[in-house]
C-alpha cells in the first residue's frame, strides 16, 4: 500500500490484468484469476507456478481456492472446479447466460452446494460434485455482484443497489435491504441478525474528485424464526476498515463489534466514518 515497501515474491506469468486473487487457508498457496483467460495456483513460499487452470472461453472475473478444490468464475457464463494438485477441471457448471461475477464455494457452505451470482441478474445454486442446477433466486434487477452465506441464508448484493436475503435451502426471498444509491460490491455478516454492505461508486467518485467513493450500510436482518425472532441489538455498528478483508477490488470490508462504522478506500490515510444505517424491508 505505501511507497517504501519492497515486493517479497513476483508471480508474473499471466499475460493479461489480474482481477482476482484467493489465499489458501493455510497461506502456502495462491490462486489468481486473469484477463488472459485462465488461472494460476502459486507457492507462496518461493513464488513458483504449481498448476496452470485453463479451460475458460473468456476472461476469469472471480476465483476461489479451497483445501482441495478450486472455483474460477468466468465472462464465458460459466463455473469451473479443478483439482489444486493437477490443475485438472473436474467440473463445468452451466446454466447462466451472461458474465458470472461471484461464487461461494463449499468450504463456506453445507450440503456440498456451490453459489453463483451473475450478470442475468440471477443466483444459481449447484452440487459442487456433480455440477447439477439444484436451485435459481432470481428478484433481482440488475447483475448480483457480491454473495455471502451465512447460518442458512445467503445474502446478495446487486448493481440495483439493493441487498437481499433467501432462504438458501428454499430459494425464497426473506428480505431486501435498502439504502445504498449505487452498485452494491461487497457483503460481510456478523451473526445471524446483521449484515454489512460496501458500495463503490466510480461515477460518485468522477463527479467529486474530492469525494472517499465509499458508503456504508448497516442492517438488522430480521430474520424471524423459533430461534431469532428478532435481532437483539439493532443499534450495534461494526467497523470497516482497511487492514480487514477484503471483498471488492476498490474497498475492503470487515466487520467488528464496535459502535461506529469506518470505511476506507484503497489510498493510504483516507479514513472517515460513514453514517446513514437502514433496516430491511420485506419487498
Amino acid at each position: 500500500m505505501g511507497g517504501g515497501g519492497s515486493a517479497l515474491r513476483v508471480c508474473a506469468d499471466h499475460r493479461g490484468g489480474i482481477n482476482w486473487l484467493s489465499l489458501s487457508p493455510d497461506g502456502q498457496r495462491l490462486l489468481t484469476g486473469s484477463e488472459d483467460g485462465t488461472a494460476r495456483l502459486w507457492s507462496t513460499a518461493d513464488g513458483t507456478c504449481c498448476a496452470l487452470l485453463q479451460g475458460h472461453e473468456s476472461y476469469v472475473t472471480f476465483c476461489q481456492l479451497e483445501d482441495e478444490a478450486a472455483f474460477t468464475c468466468s465472462a464465458d457464463c460459466t463455473i469451473r472446479k479443478w483439482d489444486v494438485l493437477t490443475g485438472q477441471c473436474l467440473q463445468v457448471f452451466r446454466g447462466h447466460t451472461s458474465i458470472v461475477n461471484r461464487s461461494v464455494g463449499p468450504g463456506a457452505l453445507v450440503n456440498r452446494h456451490v453459489y453463483s451470482g451473475s450478470a442475468d441478474r440471477t443466483v444459481k445454486c449447484w452440487l459442487a460434485d456433480t455440477g447439477e442446477r439444484v436451485r435459481t433466486f432470481t428478484a433481482h434487477r440488475h447483475s448480483v455482484s457480491a454473495l455471502k452465506y451465512h447460518a442458512g441464508t445467503l445474502f446478495t448484493g446487486s448493481g440495483d443497489a439493493r441487498a437481499r436475503a433467501f432462504d438458501a435451502q428454499s430459494g425464497a426471498l426473506r428480505r431486501v435491504f435498502r439504502g445504498h444509491a449505487f452498485v452494491i460490491n461487497c457483503i460481510q455478516s456478523r451473526e445471524r441478525c446483521s449484515i454489512t454492505a460496501c458500495q463503490v461508486s466510480h461515477d460518485q467518485l468522477e463527479a467529486q474528485p474530492g469525494l472517499t467513493p465509499i458508503s456504508v450500510c448497516r442492517w438488522a436482518a430480521l430474520l424471524v424464526d423459533s430461534a431469532h425472532p428478532h435481532c437483539p441489538e439493532p443499534r450495534t455498528g461494526f467497523s470497516v476498515s482497511l487492514h480487514t478483508q477484503a471483498e471488492c477490488e476498490n474497498c475492503q470490508c470487515g466487520l467488528a463489534p464496535l459502535a461506529s462504522a469506518t470505511v476506507s478506500k484503497q489510498q493510504p490515510g483516507k479514513r472517515e466514518a460513514t453514517p446513514g444505517h437502514a433496516q430491511g424491508s420485506t419487498s
